[in-house]
């Protein structure tokens, strides 16, 4: 018989996939925060920090980064990137900022994937693009717009929309936050593959 705590709670085989989605790009996103937030940068931060590096080939955020040069600010203000129009790089302080950032995120992709075993692993990455595709969902297609980031200590925004110190961590306030759920290594580099977002 089901108690009324049983049905509030329901047991983990019971939850649909949507309710593991969420979970998974919850804990991602607080931890690309938490893992980012000494350097008051955001996970857009990142993903251009990679573009300008070169470490990802993703043209339609390069023609964006050169169009808006403006978003380039918070980079620029720590002296990670060169205020150059149209052809930023980084500078040697950003570059050995950005190699201390990947091995954090390298070691978060392999938290990932050590869940499970890489077998497991890799069936799980096919199994959500299947569903991806029997979704509509094809290959190129731009990722829905997510909620304006906080960033780190520095008169940061939290999560809840106030102003800040601290990691601010998620709690129930957040769940009327809309999350992308990004393809691994395409994104936020917690999944295998390439080291972006």
């Amino acid at each position: 018989m089901n108690s009324p705590e049983n049905l509030q709670h329901p047991a983990p085989a019971q939850r649909p996939i949507g309710y593991w989605l969420r979970v998974v790009d919850r804990k991602l996103d607080d931890a690309m925060l938490e893992l980012f937030a000494d350097e008051g940068i955001t996970r857009r931060d990142w993903r251009r920090l990679n573009v300008i590096a070169g470490t990802v080939d993703d043209e339609r955020l390069r023609r964006k980064i050169t169009s808006r040069p403006e978003r380039l600010a918070p980079l620029v203000q720590r002296g990670w990137v060169t205020d150059e129009p149209g052809a930023p790089r980084l500078t040697e302080e950003g570059e050995a900022s950005y190699a201390a950032l990947l091995e954090r995120v390298t070691a978060l992709r392999s938290r990932v994937a050590g869940a499970v075993s890489p077998d497991d692993f890799q069936t799980t990455l096919a199994t959500l693009e299947s569903v991806a595709r029997e979704l509509g969902w094809h290959e190129g297609e731009r990722m829905p717009r997510r909620r304006p980031e906080r960033r780190g200590h520095h008169g940061a925004t939290r999560h809840d929309g106030r102003r800040g110190h601290g990691h601010g961590h998620a709690d129930e306030r957040h769940e009327h936050r809309r999350h992308e759920h990004h393809r691994p290594g395409h994104g936020d580099g917690a999944g295998q593959g390439r080291p972006c977002r």
